[in-house]
């Protein structure tokens, strides 16, 4: 099982180390550049086959090596970099593609390797011959020594620090038997709402009320730009805010999920979204469900893959408007869900979560029909199942 794992750079390395890892990444940048400009004056997309163009710019190898003096992988890298931008190109077709600065690709064993030394750092990396201290969780750490095997690393800089987002193959752990099913209800007003022995709510609002005035403010600043420009460099800034809040919201909401599935022993129930709740102006709704409740639907397959929890996936139509309990039709008001049946009334939020445990339940069970009244008779809401 391949997973990925970031580690900062600590800030308390030595200033004459940092500035070797600035001048090792500007380096790299350079040959990347040195690689595109070849491909695109003398039109190596028309050889169209990876081989061939990444013989083309094996002419190049010694001529970078020398004049920049670097580490025969980091030129090897730049230039699959640049053939893989072009077979990329090549397969969505449009313009020929802008160059643009890539993160520094090391190899394991090769130009970096990790090694653990002293009590103030855990783990420290070997870049290129140089020694740099990292920053890590525990969790982090355990997933590194466990590892079957450690693979590339993207060495890239964030708010004037440096990362290594690295590749990394574990030992798949076993699935659980699981002792029931918690059922989930992504939204936006509560980020999760998750059933159990009582109802827990997950939320972020303050930092969903940041989103949608940094999405405003990006498209206002769109509409004043010059005829024909796409972007500017406030525009970006925003984007890489909204980026950060996206990852926060997404990280911490799946942690919190599979956490409660680890120490309930339960699968995980989860809503398969195609359109989003309502709730916040229309627009607003769509673009923070696109970007923020997939990602959590993806950390959450992610994080419970590394704990053996498995993970179901729920059409979750109409599973704000049924009774958990009875079945029978009902309406929502604000965050209040009443039964037109059995006239009870319930968070509607939970309402959703506990149809979605529900519908799964089935499916964990072996079994094919689905036992809540008024969704039995479509098969359109029969769930999905992630991992065995």
């Amino acid at each position: 099982m391949k997973v990925s794992v970031q580690l900062k750079v600590s800030e308390k390395t030595n200033k004459n180390k940092l500035l070797l890892l600035g001048e090792l990444y500007s380096k790299y940048q350079v040959a990347l550049r040195f690689f595109y400009n070849y491909a695109k004056d003398n039109q190596l997309h028309r050889l169209r086959k990876r081989s061939l163009i990444e013989k083309e710019l094996q002419k190049l190898y010694y001529t970078v090596k020398e004049s920049l003096n670097m580490h025969s992988q980091l030129v090897q890298s730049a230039r699959r970099d640049v053939v893989n931008d072009i077979m990329s190109w090549l397969k969505v077709g449009g313009k020929y593609p802008k160059f643009a600065e890539k993160p520094l690709t090391l190899v394991y064993g090769r130009s970096y390797r990790f090694f653990e030394q002293g009590k103030e750092f855990k783990l420290w990396a070997k870049i290129c011959g140089v020694a740099y201290p990292l920053e890590l969780g525990d969790r982090q750490l355990e997933l590194i020594r466990k590892a079957k095997k450690i693979g590339e690393a993207k060495l890239f800089k964030r708010d004037g620090k440096w990362y290594l987002n690295v590749s990394i193959e574990i030992q798949e752990p076993k699935p659980i038997k699981p002792k029931g099913i918690l059922g989930v209800d992504l939204g936006l007003k509560n980020s999760a709402v998750i059933t159990g022995s009582k109802p827990i709510f997950i939320k972020h609002r303050h930092l969903l009320y940041k989103l949608t005035r940094y999405w405003k403010q990006i498209d206002k600043l769109k509409s004043k730009l010059p005829k024909g420009q796409r972007t500017s460099k406030r525009i970006k800034e925003l984007w890489r805010k909204i980026a950060r809040i996206n990852n926060f919201i997404a990280h911490d909401t799946s942690a919190k999920i599979v956490k409660l599935s680890v120490q309930s022993q339960k699968a995980i129930a989860i809503e398969k979204l195609e359109t989003p709740n309502n709730g916040y102006n229309k627009k607003w709704s769509r673009r923070l469900s696109n970007w923020v409740r997939g990602k959590i639907v993806k950390y959450v397959q992610y994080k419970a893959k590394l704990n053996g929890i498995p993970v179901i996936f729920v059409n979750p139509a109409y599973s704000s408007k049924k009774c958990h309990i009875c079945g029978g039709d009902g309406e929502r008001r604000s965050s209040i869900f009443k039964c037109k049946v059995c006239g009870k009334t319930y968070n509607a939020d939970f309402n959703a979560a506990a149809n979605i445990a529900l519908r799964a339940t089935p499916l964990l069970a072996g079994l094919r029909n689905l036992a809540p009244v008024g969704l039995r008779d479509d098969g359109r809401k029969l769930p999905t199942f992630s991992g065995e």
